[in-house]
């Protein structure tokens, strides 16, 4: 038996939660892909409609947009791209990218990673002090059976002031 349950906060109140049961894992981890991708495509919670994290989009859209007038952006630009371009191939179901992968230093706000099948994005280095906090962990590339996650917090910093910071939680849990 397997539990599948999503949970969407903002602001650090809960908005929806819900769960579902499954008998076998393969079931249960589809029905988790087809939420993912539904999500991704329906502008819900942290996505964007187009299979982007929101915010992150934004942040690295500008990121890039002012690196583009330095010499080092050719070097720098294939390595720094790796982290939106691996998460919407992973939320669109697309045959994500599984070579493992570091920011080699490529962010002075964040730190990302892929390796052994889990993917982790936060904000260190120079970040949290920036108001550049977001935290993106997964397993989904493993297909664990006894548990498969995805968790997003949506908080890059965007908008100042006004800015809303919207979390998603998905488990698949084995249930005894």
């Amino acid at each position: 038996m397997y539990c599948l349950m999503i949970k969407t906060i903002k602001n650090n109140r809960l908005k929806t939660m819900t769960a579902k049961a499954f008998e076998g894992f393969e079931e249960a981890y589809a029905a988790m892909r087809e939420a993912i991708k539904g999500m991704a495509l329906a502008k819900a919670c942290v996505f964007d409609g187009r299979g982007n994290i929101k915010e992150m989009k934004k942040y690295f859209d500008y990121s890039i947009w002012s690196a583009k007038k330095e010499d080092y952006f050719e070097e720098w630009f294939p390595d720094f791209v790796k982290p939106m371009e691996y998460l919407k191939s992973l939320f669109l179901n697309e045959g994500e990218q599984t070579k493992p992968f570091t920011d080699k230093d490529a962010d002075p706000m964040l730190t990302w990673r892929f390796r052994k099948d889990v993917f982790e994005l936060f904000g260190d280095k120079e970040g949290p002090c920036n108001g550049i906090v977001p935290s993106i962990r997964t397993n989904l590339s493993a297909k664990d059976p006894n548990h498969c996650y995805l968790y997003i917090r949506d908080d890059f910093g965007n908008g100042a002031e006004e800015k809303d910071v919207n979390e998603l939680y998905i488990d698949l849990v084995k249930a005894e």
